[in-house]
């Protein structure tokens, strides 16, 4: 996602978002960006909607300066699970929330 297509949210609206896509019957994903090239400076969350078997990338994102500070602010239903960075992707991905 290009950062200048994508607005930063609060952990607040994650939360509102997060609910607002279980409601609609949507799983969203969040993973955790290590200083992808767009945000040197920063850990990233961007969150991808499952959606009738499609991954659609979502138009926001939220920084944070370190991976803990990044954790905390994932919105965590009950059940959501960490998966570590797979040897396949990118090198400044993370780990992925679902």
């Amino acid at each position: 996602m290009n950062a200048m297509l994508s607005q930063i949210i609060t952990a607040e609206d994650a939360r509102v978002i997060q609910e607002a896509s279980a409601r609609m019957g949507n799983l969203l994903a969040w993973t955790i960006y290590d200083h992808p090239a767009d945000f040197p400076t920063s850990f990233v969350l961007r969150p991808l909607s499952v959606q009738e078997g499609r991954v659609v990338p979502l138009a926001f994102h939220m920084l944070a300066e370190t991976a803990e500070e990044a954790r905390l602010m994932l919105p965590c239903p009950p059940g959501m699970v960490c998966f570590p960075r797979e040897p396949k992707d990118a090198p400044c991905i993370f780990e992925t929330w679902m």
